[in-house]
């Protein structure tokens, strides 16, 4: 087993560019683009990213240690809530221009159970719909780790395949039942059926146990040795061309996970000690990746906000895109810097007082005050 509980700083770079390539998913019209950049772009992959470093990380740093399920859900909560009742702030103008405003789904929202209806997923702040599945991943984490860590190396890489073919067979279903009723469905598309399939917490729950069980494996080899490097390279030339191919299949079957095998390579490549790996620790690049929730949680409203300031005539012009995705970038590092990093800093000196106070209290030979 692999003890060592050394922060994995590449894959919290890697996390800033998935955000950042979230962000221009939601900032461009790809329909318009070419074969090659809305293949490289527009293909949903940021996403399952999230979810399948998620289960990698966690299990990595909770597998061989005892979880107390209090404690792990309020580290989690204490990781996540700040940021996003931050994005839904800063969503709330957005929010009061749509006219939309129910109190049923607000509650909804705040409550981070918005994924399970496909009528509210998308409700105020749209990407937090992916808060919504992850928080339900952590309730299931403890459980799919102490099934995972019992079972053998390969049993773990068929587990692997099955809930991957899961993933691609429920839009496989989609694509071939067609419940929507929909001739087409693109990326821009939105159906009741279509919305279960792509934010449902169910359906996406196999990619965050891929990520498990990739983080199962990481921790019993270690990596893949020498060879991470050339096995990096090999393995994001064939992301990209599996970016470009994959946008040949209907977008159901595209949207469902087809690519995470390669994410869960890159994940364990970036984990392993080598040159790129080093390249990625950089502090520069450290301090992009921690600002890569607040980005993710704040870039939605922010674009909303540019596009109702900067001229229409502006939209799909490169000078839109140069104005507006580096100031995000920019507010997302101050909004780390000066809001989450404190507030994270803040609950973790409360829950240590508060369990110092505990061990005080309740020591051998101590009496309760």
């Amino acid at each position: 087993m692999v003890g060592r509980r050394e922060p994995l700083n590449a894959l919290t770079t890697l996390r800033f560019f998935a955000a950042f390539r979230v962000m221009l998913y939601h900032a461009v019209a790809w329909d318009r683009q070419s074969f090659w950049l809305r293949g490289l772009m527009a293909t949903p992959i940021g996403v399952s990213y999230f979810f399948v470093s998620s289960g990698f990380l966690l299990t990595y740093t909770y597998a061989d240690r005892p979880i107390a399920l209090r404690e792990f859900w309020t580290r989690r909560a204490e990781r996540i809530l700040p940021v996003y009742y931050l994005g839904l702030v800063v969503a709330i103008p957005m929010l009061i221009a749509t006219g939309g405003i129910s109190l049923g789904r607000v509650v909804a929202t705040l409550a981070l159970v918005q994924a399970w209806n496909p009528r509210t997923a998308l409700y105020w702040n749209f990407p937090a719909w992916a808060l919504s599945a992850l928080a339900f991943f952590y309730f299931a984490l403890p459980f799919a780790l102490r099934i995972t860590t019992r079972m053998s190396s390969r049993r773990i890489l068929v587990l692997s395949a099955i809930v991957w073919a899961l993933s691609v067979v429920s839009g496989l279903v989609y694509a071939w039942l067609r419940p929507d009723g929909l001739a087409s469905v693109t990326l821009y598309t939105r159906a009741d059926w279509l919305n279960v399939l792509k934010f449902n917490p169910l359906l996406r729950l196999p990619e965050f146990l891929l990520g498990v069980c990739a983080g199962q494996l990481f921790r019993r080899w270690g990596g893949f040795g020498p060879r991470a490097v050339r096995i990096f390279s090999i393995t994001v030339v064939a992301l990209a061309a599996a970016l470009l191919l994959v946008q040949l299949l209907p977008y159901p079957v595209a949207n469902s996970g087809c690519m995470d095998p390669l994410l869960a390579i890159v994940l364990v490549c970036l984990a392993t000690d080598n040159a790129v790996t080093r390249f990625f620790s950089r502090p520069v690049f450290v301090r992009l990746g921690q600002s890569s929730f607040c980005l993710y949680m704040v870039h939605a409203p922010l674009l909303s906000y540019a596009q109702a300031l900067l001229p229409a005539s502006w939209r799909h012009r490169p000078v839109y895109l140069l104005a507006t995705i580096p100031t995000i970038v920019f507010i997302a590092l101050a909004l780390y810097t000066w809001i989450e990093a404190p507030i994270s800093a803040a609950l973790r000196r409360r829950r240590s007082g508060a369990q110092r106070h505990r061990q005080q209290t309740f020591a051998p030979g101590t009496r309760p005050p």
